[in-house]
């Protein structure tokens, strides 16, 4: 197993900030980044948090956390369609948008000759534990600043 590193992050940033342009999350307002940080055993503060466990050359887990304001506002972007509630619909295009992060983020990691698998993704909305954690105490957060609000990419490996 390989430890995680400032590439690495940077590999799954990236990935994020692609996606997000697709649809349309940077045209009135640049995205930007927040300063990079760990916090042990940080709980979320999000509504809505959609992950997925990895397994491999790295192990552990890739959390994207964001407001269900924020959720719906990408939901309405990804479908074209008015999302009025963060109903089953919504929360599959949410799903999507982060196996288009991870999908895009592990083909860089092959690239660079890394075998890394991802278990299909989860979505943790409303009155649920948080994951935020989830065996991985010490998360490297990295926020980032859209148009439709204020996301955080939680990136935690074993």
């Amino acid at each position: 197993m390989i430890k995680l590193n400032a590439q690495t992050v940077n590999t799954f940033v990236e990935s994020s900030i692609n996606v997000f342009s697709q649809f349309s999350l940077d045209t009135d307002q640049p995205l930007s980044l927040g300063n990079v940080y760990m916090e042990k055993l940080k709980l979320s503060q999000y509504e809505v948090e959609i992950y997925s466990l990895l397994s491999g050359d790295y192990e552990g887990r890739v959390l994207l956390g964001m407001s269900v304001d924020s959720a719906i506002e990408i939901a309405e972007r990804m479908t074209g369609a008015a999302v009025d509630t963060f109903d089953e619909d919504a929360q599959s295009a949410l799903s999507e948008l982060m196996n288009l992060i991870l999908g895009s983020a592990l083909h860089e990691l092959e690239k660079n000759k890394k075998n890394v698998k991802m278990s299909p993704v989860k979505l943790k909305y409303g009155g649920s534990e948080p994951i935020g954690t989830l065996q991985c105490p010490y998360p490297v957060t990295v926020p980032i600043y859209t148009q439709v609000g204020n996301m955080e990419l939680d990136i935690a490996f074993y």
